[in-house]
């Protein structure tokens, strides 16, 4: 089996989830290293908490609000691993098959 390269492969292919799609984006812009490098300022300011190093993964809260789908927390998990990046998800519902029809019949 061949190790998938892309996070369509949750959906088998077919559909890459928006909401990863634009995390992705996000997580590879120039502002958000702009921010490493002000946060890093700050510490060598004299503060007395310290960044941990360079290897430690990123650390980013992802709030879903109306729901999201298992597949797609697996597809931040995968981006996660590439990127080196621990996504802390929080969402109003977990959203499935049944759940969705059941949203859309009452």
């Amino acid at each position: 089996m061949e190790q998938p390269t892309d996070t369509s492969f949750v959906f088998g292919g077919i559909y890459k989830p928006l909401s990863c799609a634009i995390i992705n984006t996000l997580l590879q812009r120039k502002e958000l290293q702009l921010l490493e490098g002000i946060k890093r300022t700050v510490y060598q300011q004299g503060s007395s908490m310290r960044p941990s190093s360079t290897s430690s993964p990123k650390k980013v809260m992802v709030y879903f609000i109306g729901g999201c789908s298992l597949s797609e927390v697996n597809a931040l998990r995968f981006i996660g691993q590439k990127t080196n990046t621990h996504f802390i998800v929080a969402t109003t519902n977990i959203i499935n098959g049944n759940s969705l029809i059941e949203s859309v019949i009452v």
